[in-house]
């Protein structure tokens, strides 16, 4: 199944612009405005490294994916 470049566009199109930053496991937007919070209730070590390691993805997805969209990965 190919990927709705379409809808992805549209998803980028629409969101804050970028870049966004993070901060533990809150998501900011360039102006410092929080666009994604994680839940907290990280009960292990490993899990609360797993919520941040979450937060950095969407964070870094914002610059990432119209990256990614102006220079496709060669197919394989």
């Amino acid at each position: 199944m190919r990927p709705d470049l379409e809808a992805i566009q549209a998803r980028v199109d629409a969101a804050d612009k970028g870049p966004w930053g993070e901060h533990s496991l809150y998501v900011h937007n360039a102006t410092g405005a929080v666009v994604a919070a994680l839940d907290w209730n990280a009960a292990t070590r490993e899990e609360y490294e797993e919520l941040k390691a979450n937060s950095k993805f969407i964070s870094h997805a914002r610059t990432d994916v119209p990256e990614q969209r102006a220079e496709p990965l060669g197919v394989v």
